[in-house]
């Protein structure tokens, strides 16, 4: 028992033990429920302890009075700053996507990488003419991603912010990400570890959206890279007016595989995919054949006048 400086006893008010607080889901910064809960819990501080000043009329006051008045005006900002990164713990979570889902994505982007090298990359490392690579590339490359994403019920696709084929194009949700994919490679992360997995809401859908960058290599340089032979360049004139894909180095960040897969419409399971139709193939008779040669256009010509007499 403490005494005065007479010697007699000073009567301390009783402390009651802390009752137990039932907590809701993310109540950790519910004030409401706190301090319905608080009434017998005495605060920590000795002189307001001993004024009987309960612990919830604490919470029910700003920062800068926390604990009875122990917290100086010039640290109450800290406290909102806390106060404001628990209350973000009050939102809900966003829903996770289905790791079945995040795995095929992985699947198809593996995939194509896998038929690129072989039957692209590989043909450059080899030596063989650009020329008739390219041609290989451009009429095969649109057919492979749509078997993929019949494959998988998927719409899986390429896209980059600087695109060669226009309907190539990335919507809004696929340039945020490859802008902040830019950001991270430039800061010195790994590119290698670039991956996003959402669910979003587009409008009356619910959709799985997946994205990951690729990265160029030295054989994309040959159509890619900033010493472009003139002949890809006049082949590339010819087929891409809008050619906005030159330019790169390699190790850049090129573009980037996207999956997109509607989960639900309006609440309701999504309508059965339906497949998209392959590209109609020419006869062989009438199709291109990869080793034609380019018929570059004439240099023109300068009539030379002779010299006057």
């Amino acid at each position: 028992m403490r005494t005065g400086p007479s010697g007699a006893p000073i009567a301390m008010p009783p402390v009651a033990r802390m009752a137990p607080v039932t907590m809701a889901p993310h109540a950790f910064c519910d004030l409401e429920t706190l301090t319905e809960n608080s009434n017998a819990v005495q605060p920590r501080h000795k002189r307001q302890r001993d004024a009987g000043v309960p612990f919830g009329a604490h919470l029910a006051i700003g920062f800068d009075v926390i604990s009875g008045g122990w917290m100086p005006r010039r640290h109450s900002r800290l406290g909102w700053i806390v106060f404001a990164l628990a209350a973000a713990g009050c939102e809900p979570r966003p829903e996770r996507p289905a790791e079945a889902d995040i795995q095929a994505a992985r699947r198809a982007a593996v995939t194509f990488d896998i038929r690129m090298k072989r039957e692209i990359t590989d043909r450059l490392e080899r030596g063989e003419d650009p020329v008739a690579v390219y041609l290989a590339y451009a009429d095969n490359v649109p057919e492979w991603g749509l078997e993929i994403s019949n494959v998988g019920k998927i719409d899986f696709s390429r896209t980059a912010i600087t695109v060669r084929n226009p309907a190539n194009a990335p919507d809004a949700w696929e340039t945020r990400q490859m802008e902040l994919f830019n950001l991270l490679a430039d800061s010195g992360q790994d590119p290698e570890t670039f991956e996003v997995a959402e669910i979003v809401q587009e409008g009356d859908e619910k959709v799985f959206r997946w994205i990951r960058p690729t990265i160029m290599g030295e054989a994309c340089m040959t159509c890619h890279g900033q010493a472009v032979s003139e002949r890809i360049k006049l082949l590339l004139g010819q087929e891409y007016p809008l050619d906005d894909a030159l330019g790169y180095s390699e190790g850049q960040l090129g573009g980037a595989y996207s999956v997109r897969k509607v989960l639900s419409v309006d609440g309701q399971p999504p309508p059965a995919y339906v497949p998209k139709p392959l590209p109609q193939r020419l006869p062989a008779d009438q199709r291109r054949p990869e080793d034609a040669p380019l018929v570059e256009p004439a240099a023109p010509t300068v009539e030379v006048q002779p010299p006057a007499p």
